[in-house]
This record gives C-alpha cells, structure tokens and sequence, in this order.
C-alpha cells in the first residue's frame, strides 16, 4: 500500500477503499492494581489508545455495544462481559494463564465491528490490554477533510441515493482563516499529528499547487492507480499523473445591498447599479466615482482592500511567472494605489477578509453601512 492520499475526489470518491482499511491491533502493558485484564476500545481509524469513546473523537457521535469474550486457554472455559462505549472491562481475579480475546460489536449505525488479541494474567500483575476494532460489514469508513460541507453534504447525497454504495463519510471541517487549513492538512500528511488524518482531502486555487505539484504533492495518489479508463484528455496532463480534479468552478460578481443602493443611487435596479460602478467598462473609474457617492452618504463601497483584490489579480494579462521569472501584470500592481485610495478616502472600512469585522459589515453591524462585496454565488450564503 502506498504512503499517499488522494485530494479534491468527489466524483470518483469510493475508489479510495483500497486505501482506507486498517487492521486490528493489539498491545499489552504491565501494572501492579489486580490480578487480571483491564481491557480498551480504541476506534480502529484512530491511533490513539484508550477507552473507546465515540471513536477517539467526540464530534462523530458514535455508540458501540459490544460483547467480550475471555477465553483460558489452560482451561478451556470462556467469560464473556457486556459493555458499551466510554466503559472499560475490568475482569479482575481472572484465572493466570494465557487468553484468546475476542471482541464483537454493533455501532448505533447498524455496523459490525470485530477485534481480537492474546494476553498473558500473571500473579499480583493487571495486564492492560488494547485491542483496535474494525469494521466486518463491508462499509468502508473515509476520512474527508475540507473547509466547508459542501463536499461532505455531495456525498452524503450520493450515498442517500445509492444506499448499497458500501461507503461512510467521517468528515472534519476546518477553516482557511489564518492558514488553520493548510497547517493542520500538512502536519497530518507528514505524520506529525494523528488527530485526523484524511483519506480525501481538498484544496483550492490559492493552494493547490502545492498539494498536487508542489512541496506537499508527494502525498497525493495518482488517479490511475485507482480508476481505469480515465477519459484520454485527463490522460494528458503534463505532469503524467492526474492527482486531483476540479468538481467547482464559479464566476465572481459584485454582490450589493438593495437597501443601501437606494440611499445612495436612488435605485436598486441591477442595470442601474451596473451602469454606476462601471461593470464592463474594462476600467475602474466609473466605481472610484461610485466609492465617492457612496462616502457622500456615509457608506463605504467595499468592506475592505482583499474585496478588491480577487477581481484585480483575476484581470491581469499574464501569469505570475512569466520565462522561468517572477512577473508582476502592471494591473496587478496598480492595486497598490487602489489599496492606498481605499484607506486615505474612507472609501472602506479597513477590514481584512475573512475577518470578524468584514462578516460584521456583511451582516450590517460594521463601522459603517456596505455597500457590497466582490464573490461568487456561494458568498451570499455565508
């Protein structure tokens, strides 16, 4: 099995299975309370050890009932115990000697679990067992990471419309805010941290590169070693191997307030509106007119500089590499003196995206009233 993970699969999803099995595993560890077994639980996808509580993880909500069954080899005679979730089994002044464990189970999704260990009870000694369940039902547990549910709420449609799909999604969501995304996606590729370590993970413009291509693209698994019959379009990306596939593109428009395009224009109609920040001029001096309108009325036109910049950056000619060298478009640098304009006029309120004050303005509640926000689509849900 290859030491990779497979990013920005949606459409293609379950062909991870060949990669997201474990085994079960079992340890043992000395102490001196009683003579007997102590014995753990731990979720099989999870390498933490422990008592087994909602699969080392809180946030999946998980119930297991299980039976263990304590055989004496020497002997012959069987103990079993009944247990749940978030319960040691504590089989004190058990018979010394070598056991068989065998553990069986059902999660409160109607999944079987099963596990199985040795252990040896010796004298005075309590033997602290672990032993790590898996799944024997044929459902395939996949670890999905992103920032949003969209991805988590398009499989859960898929599995809702093909309950025979074999599939369970166990999904955490983090956010892009300050780089949360990204350090935490890194520190579980490279094995630094085990708290959730994805099967699927996504990655957006801004910083797929290095995902697919880049410093981290190590981890990601080709798609041909999943899936045959890749379309002979796919086949031919320049690198030789295809380790991600977009399943989103959206276009970007300026998003604005009815309420507040009347105090200031008089009129909230979208031709109108069009017509007084410049929309399709090709240039930016219809809105910097519009910017002082808007400051007449105490508004600001954007919340802050990072609104601008996406429509800017998306207008350049050229790439950012240019020959082997680094280029930057001169409409790219012109967003420096926009940047300048926005903060000396007040034609802002000098928020950062992404930010509590820029989700202020978006609800109403900043320094001043918004007039609106360059995004796609989706922007106007959040």
């Amino acid at each position: 099995m290859k030491n990779k993970f497979l990013p920005v699969l949606l459409l293609c999803f379950w062909a991870i299975i060949f990669s997201a099995c474990t085994n079960i595993l079992g340890e043992e560890k000395k102490s001196s309370d009683f003579t007997g077994i102590e014995l753990s639980l731990p979720y099989a996808k999870s390498n933490k050890t422990g008592v087994f509580r909602a699969g080392d993880d809180a946030a999946n909500n998980r119930s297991l009932k299980f039976t263990v069954t304590f055989y004496h080899k020497d002997s012959g005679t069987e103990t079993p115990f009944e247990g749940k979730s978030g319960e040691k089994i504590i089989f004190e002044n058990a018979p010394v000697g070598l056991y068989n464990i065998s553990v069986h189970g059902y999660e409160d999704d109607g999944g079987e679990f099963e596990g199985e260990a040795e252990a040896e009870v010796k004298e005075g000694e309590t033997t602290t067992v672990v032993i790590k369940l898996k799944r024997v039902d044929g459902i395939i547990e996949i670890n999905l990471l992103g920032w949003t549910d969209e991805q988590a709420r398009m499989i859960e449609k898929y599995i809702d419309t093909h309950p025979d799909c074999g599939i369970k999604v166990i999904f955490k969501q983090i956010e892009t805010t300050n780089g949360q995304y990204t350090s935490f996606l890194d520190e579980a590729l490279t094995g630094k941290s085990d708290e959730f370590v994805p099967d699927i993970y996504s990655a957006e413009a801004a910083f797929v590169k290095r995902y697919s291509s880049g410093a981290m693209g190590q981890y990601a698994l080709p798609y041909t070693d999943l899936i045959s019959g890749l379309s002979s379009k796919i086949q031919s990306a320049p690198s030789g191997d295809v380790v991600g596939l977009a399943y989103q593109t959206t276009g970007g428009a300026f998003i604005y307030r009815r309420s507040i395009a009347e105090k200031v224009f008089g009129t909230s109609d979208s031709t109108r509106i069009k017509e007084a920040i410049g929309g399709g001029t090709g240039n930016w001096t219809k809105f910097w007119e519009a910017a002082e309108s808007c400051a007449d009325k105490e508004v600001a036109i954007i919340s802050g500089d990072s609104d601008l910049w996406h429509p800017v950056e998306g207008s350049a000619e050229k790439g950012w590499v240019v020959d082997g060298k680094l280029h930057i478009d001169s409409k790219r640098e012109a967003f420096l003196d926009y940047s300048k304009d926005l903060w000396e006029n007040g034609w802002s309120n000098k928020t950062s995206e992404w930010s509590e004050a820029w989700y202020a303005d978006a609800r109403g509640d900043g320094e001043k009233p918004v007039l609106g926000y360059f995004g796609p689509a989706w922007l106007i849900s959040k």
